[in-house]
Formats: C-alpha cells, sequence, structure tokens
C-alpha cells in the first residue's frame, strides 16, 4: 500500500501532518477562449472531496509548453497531488507530456502497451493510425501507466523522489471519467488511511446566504471547521468541512436550529427530493403554468422515473385556456386578474382535478419586461398548491430579468410543493436518510 505524501519541504516536523493537498492543471486554449466549458475542477473537485483530499487550486492555461513546464514545477512546490488534464492528442499543439516532463527532469517514451492498445482502437475501425496519432502512446519515463477505457491516450502517473504525485490525464470529459472511474479512484483508494476530512452539506430552503451566515456564526464554530456558503435561487447551500468529532455538533444544531427548511443534507435538488417522496408515497402530480410556460413540468420530468408520478401538464397564458382546461371562474379573472390569489389557487385545484392526481401545482404572474403595473409589479407571481383536503397560495415578490424571475418561480413552486406534500416526521423517526457524509458518497 502506498504511503501518504510527506509534508511539503520546509513544513514543521515536530507538528501533525496536515490534510493532502491537490491542485489540477486545465490545459487548453479552448478553455480560455470560451469554446468549451471547463469542467476538470469541478469533476476532480468531487472525487477528492469524497476521499477528504481537498482541492485548493486549479490553473487553466493555453497550450504553451513553457508555461505548463513552469506551473507544474511551481505545483509540485505546494501540493501532494497535481492532476494535469488535456494536451495528449495528436495535433502539434498536444504538448503536454513533454512540457510536465521536464517539469520532472525526465523524458518522454514509447510504451509497449499503449502502443498496442492504440494499435487495436484503429484495428477496430479498420484504418492505419498516422506518426502523429501514434504519438498518443508515448508517456514520461518511470509513469504508471493506464489505458484509456474509452480512447487512446493513456493516463500516466508519476511519483516524485518526495513523494508527490502528477497525473497525466486526457481532456474529452468521457475520456477524463472513464480514466476518473477506471485507474485514479483505485488508486486514491490504495493511498491508506484517509485524513479525518469530511464533509458535511445541507440545503436549506427560504433564507439568504447572509441571514444563515448570521445564525451560524452566532452559534458559534468549533476550532478547525471551515464553512462555506452558497447561494441558490431559493435555497443556500451550508457546507461544513473538517475532523469528524467536531462536526458532529454543527451537524446537530443545523438539524435542530432548521428542521423545517432543511431539504436534505445531499446536496440534490428539490425536484430530486420529490421524485424520492411521490415515488414511496405512489402519489402523482400535475401542473399548470402561466408565467413559467412549462419551466416546473421540465424540472420535475429532468428526474429519470418521474413519468410513474407525474401525470401531465398545462401551460395556461390565454384566460380561455384558464377557464376551458382548467375552471377558472370567468368572474374572477375579470375582478381580480389572472395574476392573482384565487386564480392561482383555482388553477392549482382545477389541474389536479383534470388529470385525477393526488397533487396540483400551479404559478400565475408577471415576468416582465412588460406587463407590470403599481399594483401588480413585474416579479410578482402566486403559486398554489391543491391537495386532498386543502388548497394554498403563497405571495412571492422578486426582482431580476424575465429569465431570472421565472427561475425564481419555477424553484419557489417546486419548493411549495414539497413543503406541502413532506412529511418531516418520517424524516425525523429516520435520520439516516438525511445524515449523509460526502466523503461515503465516493463513485
Amino acid at each position: 500500500m502506498t504511503s501518504p505524501p510527506p509534508r511539503p519541504a520546509g513544513a514543521q516536523t515536530d507538528s501533525p501532518r496536515p490534510c493532502f493537498s491537490a491542485e489540477v492543471i486545465a490545459t487548453g486554449a479552448e478553455l480560455l477562449q470560451g469554446r468549451t466549458l471547463n469542467r476538470h475542477g469541478y469533476t476532480l473537485g468531487g472525487l477528492l472531496t469524497a476521499f477528504g483530499i481537498p482541492l485548493v487550486r486549479e490553473t487553466v492555461l493555453p497550450d504553451d509548453p513553457q508555461r505548463i513546464t513552469a506551473v507544474t514545477a511551481e505545483a509540485l512546490t505546494r501540493a501532494d497531488l497535481v492532476f494535469v488534464t488535456g494536451g495528449l492528442g495528436p495535433t502539434d499543439d498536444d504538448l503536454t507530456r513533454e512540457a510536465v516532463a521536464e517539469a520532472l527532469g525526465k523524458t518522454v517514451v514509447s510504451d509497449p502497451e499503449a502502443d498496442a492498445h492504440l494499435q487495436a482502437y484503429f484495428d477496430r475501425i479498420e484504418r492505419q493510425p498516422t506518426p502523429a496519432q501514434r504519438r498518443q502512446a508515448k508517456v514520461i519515463a518511470g509513469a504508471r501507466v493506464f489505458m484509456n477505457p474509452v480512447g487512446i491516450a493513456p493516463g500516466q502517473c508519476v511519483t516524485t523522489e518526495d513523494q508527490r504525485h502528477v497525473w497525466l490525464l486526457p481532456g474529452p470529459p468521457r475520456e477524463l471519467q472513464g480514466l476518473l472511474e477506471s485507474a485514479v479512484q483505485p488508486w486514491l483508494t490504495q493511498l491508506g488511511e484517509r485524513p479525518d476530512r469530511h464533509v458535511r452539506l445541507f440545503r436549506i430552503l427560504g433564507h439568504s446566504e447572509s441571514r444563515v451566515q448570521e445564525a451560524v456564526l452566532a452559534h458559534g464554530v468549533p476550532e478547525g471547521v471551515e464553512i462555506a456558503y452558497c447561494a441558490r435561487p431559493g435555497s443556500v447551500e451550508l457546507r461544513f468541512t473538517g475532523p469528524q468529532r467536531q462536526l458532529s455538533p454543527m451537524v446537530d444544531w443545523v438539524r435542530e436550529h432548521y428542521a423545517d427548511d432543511v431539504l436534505n443534507e445531499t446536496g440534490e435538488p428539490v425536484e430530486v427530493e420529490l421524485g424520492h417522496l411521490l415515488t414511496a408515497r405512489k402519489e402523482t402530480v400535475a401542473t399548470a403554468e402561466s408565467c413559467t410556460a412549462g419551466g416546473i413540468a421540465e424540472r420535475l420530468t429532468d428526474v429519470p422515473g418521474s413519468s410513474a408520478y407525474v401525470a401531465g401538464g398545462i401551460i395556461a397564458y390565454a384566460n380561455e385556456v384558464k377557464i376551458r382546461e382548467l375552471g377558472v371562474s370567468e368572474a374572477i379573472l375579470a375582478e381580480q386578474g389572472a395574476v392573482s390569489e384565487p386564480v392561482a389557487a383555482q388553477m392549482a385545484a382545477g389541474v389536479r382535478e383534470k388529470f385525477n392526481t393526488d397533487w396540483g401545482i400551479s404559478i400565475t404572474g408577471i415576468a416582465g419586461p412588460g406587463g407590470g403595473s403599481s399594483e401588480k409589479p413585474v416579479g410578482l407571481f402566486y403559486v398554489g398548491t391543491a391537495g386532498k383536503n386543502q388548497v394554498r397560495v403563497t405571495r412571492y415578490q422578486v426582482n431580476g430579468n424575465r429569465a431570472q424571475i421565472r427561475d425564481h418561480g419555477i424553484q419557489r413552486a417546486l419548493e411549495c410543493l414539497w413543503r406541502e406534500v413532506v412529511d418531516r416526521q418520517s424524516l425525523a423517526d429516520n435520520p439516516s436518510v438525511r445524515d449523509r457524509d460526502c466523503r461515503a458518497t465516493a463513485p
């Protein structure tokens, strides 16, 4: 079993060794020019977090070998693990392996196994590789080589004399993910005892980021625990990182303080939680939407298996559609207007009745940029929920452009439905449903 990397050079040796640290160096001009979305740090960060290893820096570089060499050498003065992605292909600008080899003081050599893997790939597609394509089978001398399960260029890991580790991984997301699963994850598993570094995450509904921070700081945070906040539409992600013993009291406090507002401790969005609840209860839902044009139904049906509980929906912008399809009162529309509490209530009850479902959810509002007034400004919307015994309507007023207002409406509607559907007592009786340590959910 591989021993954990040693302390960085110059660190004090008479104190406990800190947790491992990792850096990512993503290469490719397309990442810097906005032509390709860079998700390398996101993907690697999730995997490393599951092993208690913090990703402390991501650097994005063009296909410039001198810069890649310099930044790799610099990263090795700080980090125990360095992941370099991209630039392992057959073209003239794919120079990552040569640049990293220079940073390590090594050469690039041919690898018989990698060359055989490349030849087998081209045999399957009945083509012969060009000399440029054969470059993809070259590796850094002394590297551990891992065959690419979905492509040509292999993954490589070089361990330095002071036990720092440099990984070279291909840039295409499919190939990167394939090697993370087949090579990097097993390698991380063999590193030995993991650092006592855990992550606890809460998705809290109905509170602003600043209010959550005020509450957390007023309660007090144990020494050694890091806190992070991430605002989402209608919710806040609260994340604690640190030793298990220090995290436990914070976890207990959040569960008690936000008992009615913790959506989950997994980070999953509200539509996933709704899917779990509706599936478990064998209940169904239908949607009636005006200002969101089917966005609520889209979010619900993004979840695999949603056909078991989403019966259907109606997009009802015109008053005639509200009257004909949802049974909204023509008199109420004339008196109150389409954007009003009674219309939202009748839309929710009407769609529930029309589709014969357990739940109906509706929204009606003004997304803008026009159509508002002093009495009903842009950003006003009403969300209606209808169940077996009652109909509830909630009024919201938000800011933003048309897209932002619609996003808020969709999120708030899903939140309202979750609050109606959720059985909080069942969650209290079975805390394991929510008590999940991110490190325990490694893929």
